[in-house]
């Protein structure tokens, strides 16, 4: 970031942390809601190559949350651990009820809320006009 040009590559880089941040959560709730199926019939009688996928991915997981020693990861590798997590949930008891995560949709808002914004801007006013005189023709 230090090397930036220009407000573009900075608020592609604060777009990149956020949805990566938004990933992070994501994983960090399913990572709760598999700790809390440890205790439960649909882990304890889950087959054995079952349970070595489902804590395997958990732990790969929880090596990603840990802030104090976790590597940085990708926004993709972010994604893979949380499918092959809930992947490894949802095989534990073939037929029982998926686990699932509410989707954050904050950065959707965001973008919705900068609407009035972007339309009222130089760029968007310009690239308007020209589109206008360019149908006139």
């Amino acid at each position: 970031m230090e090397n930036s040009a220009n407000k573009e590559e900075i608020e592609n880089y604060v777009s990149q942390a956020k949805q990566l941040n938004s990933k992070m959560k994501q994983l960090k709730e399913l990572a709760g809601k598999a700790n809390e199926l440890k205790a439960t019939d649909k882990y304890t009688s889950a087959a054995t190559d079952k349970k070595t996928a489902f804590d395997k991915a958990l732990t790969a997981a929880e090596s990603v949350l840990d802030k104090a020693n976790g590597a940085d990861k990708s926004i993709s590798t972010v994604e893979n651990l949380f499918k092959t997590l809930e992947t490894a949930i949802n095989e534990l008891k073939p037929g029982s009820e998926k686990v699932k995560v509410d989707v954050d949709k904050s950065l959707l808002q965001e973008e919705y809320a900068k609407g009035e914004t972007v339309k009222k801007s130089p760029a968007y006013t310009k690239e308007k006009d020209e589109t206008k005189k360019k149908s006139l023709r």
